[in-house]
């Protein structure tokens, strides 16, 4: 089992941690922290939302405030768009990406049949159901 401490301030804080506060504190920790520890790197497929909120236009999601490492989905009220707006994890905007909504026309179109139409189908079914006077007499 590894027992990992955090290294410096920074980690302290990032880990949710109070620091010891006194020199010594830090040199009766155990020091079996893995050396080289590589940062997880997230999936490359599509990213994260944490949120998403209506803008108008495409300047106001080019406008949008975000936190470091944040990806937000814009929907915009005045066209058939939407804006990926993401932020790197110095905090600085990356380019915009922008999709648009379509309609999925590949659906299979239902057939339907009127009630006129159903009624006929269903009269001349019956009627060939319905043996005749003379298929009556035939079959005697």
């Amino acid at each position: 089992m590894i027992n990992a401490y955090p290294q410096n301030q920074y980690q302290w804080a990032q880990w949710g941690l109070i620091p010891p506060q006194t020199p010594q504190a830090y040199s009766q920790m155990p020091q079996q922290m893995p050396m080289n520890q590589q940062p997880v790197q997230p999936d490359q497929g599509l990213p994260t939302i944490h949120r998403v909120v209506w803008v108008q236009g495409r300047e106001a999601a080019k406008s949008l405030q975000l936190a470091p490492n944040e990806n937000v989905m814009a929907l915009d009220s005045e066209s058939d768009h939407f804006y990926l707006v993401r932020a790197g994890q110095d905090g600085k905007p990356k380019p915009l990406e922008v999709f648009s909504f379509t309609k999925d026309d590949d659906a299979e179109t239902a057939n339907y049949v009127t009630r006129k139409e159903f009624d006929d189908l269903k009269a001349s079914l019956e009627a060939l159901r319905t043996p005749t006077a003379n298929e009556a007499k035939e079959g005697e």
